[in-house]
């Protein structure tokens, strides 16, 4: 995987409140504070193109707009000495039930559920236990932490919420521009390449499906140690608004697993300063 800086400066991007802030509904950032205070010093606006902001709200539309989702979520790192990519397929029903099975190229798997009355994890670490949260009846923060297993937290909040941009932007960002049409997987998209003011920070490019304004690919790039490092999430085998039944959320325990009760979700939201409004 990536070095301690690296890590810090592009996968870090993934666990922690992101500095470009276009994903957040508050715009907390996980710049370094010497970053942050420098470019807050430096300048107090980005430039916003109009055609990539209308293509973000649409895009947030379209999410807001969902009842049901399923699909395959495909993360691959590229430029590091030890990369592991990972496939997850995740599907969701609002307003509080979403299931997420995942496993790496290393062996490893994940399997997260939210049933509408409590959140279930298991992890690789865990031997022979299960982790589970109760949740409040309605509880819609549920969808979020199952699905921010699956991928990029901001990305997560995006899908559950279907706020992806907030403005103005931190002061970390310094350009949100359309960027050149292509493909994922056959799919016409369009792409929104945010740019940061510090090479620190990683640039985001979000491509965007042409019809359904849902997320196709986001890559975010890093010049890590003199080398371009990336992190690709791939989204593919989507389906809109899918039949799904609450079988679809029942979760089984693995044989012999005992449970361990977890700290309420809303402990943990709070912490990371989420998004949860729709």
């Amino acid at each position: 995987m990536l070095s301690a800086t690296g890590r810090v400066a592009l996968i870090g991007a993934l666990t922690l409140p992101l500095g470009l802030g276009l994903l957040l509904l508050n715009g907390v950032g996980n710049a370094a504070a010497s970053t942050q205070k420098s470019a807050a010093s430096a300048v107090s606006s980005a430039t916003i193109g109009p055609k990539a902001r209308t293509l973000m709200n649409q895009m947030a539309v379209a999410y807001r707009s969902l009842r049901s989702y399923s699909g395959t979520v495909e993360e691959k790192e590229t430029g590091t000495p030890q990369a592991i990519s990972k496939r997850t397929m995740v599907a969701f029903r609002r307003p509080n039930r979403a299931v997420v099975v995942a496993a790496d190229t290393s062996g490893k798997t994940w399997r997260s559920v939210s049933d509408g009355k409590n959140l279930y994890f298991v992890y690789p670490q865990d031997k022979n236990q299960y982790r589970r949260w109760a949740l409040k009846p309605g509880q819609p923060l549920s969808m979020y932490l199952i699905l921010a297993r699956a991928m990029t937290k901001h990305i997560a909040a995006g899908l559950s919420s279907g706020q992806f941009m907030s403005e103005p932007p931190p002061p970390s960002v310094k350009s949100v521009t359309l960027g050149p049409p292509g493909e994922v997987n056959g799919v016409p998209v369009e792409t929104v390449v945010v740019t940061p003011r510090s090479p620190e920070e990683p640039t985001w490019t979000f491509a965007i499906g042409k019809k359904d304004r849902l997320l196709r690919r986001l890559t975010m790039s890093l010049m890590v140690n003199g080398k371009l490092a990336m992190h690709t999430e791939t989204h593919s085998q989507i389906k809109i608004n899918p039949t799904l039944p609450d079988t679809t959320f029942t979760f089984r325990p693995p044989p012999g697993a005992k449970e361990v009760l977890s700290p309420p979700p809303v402990a943990v939201a709070k912490k990371r300063a989420v998004p949860l409004k729709r």
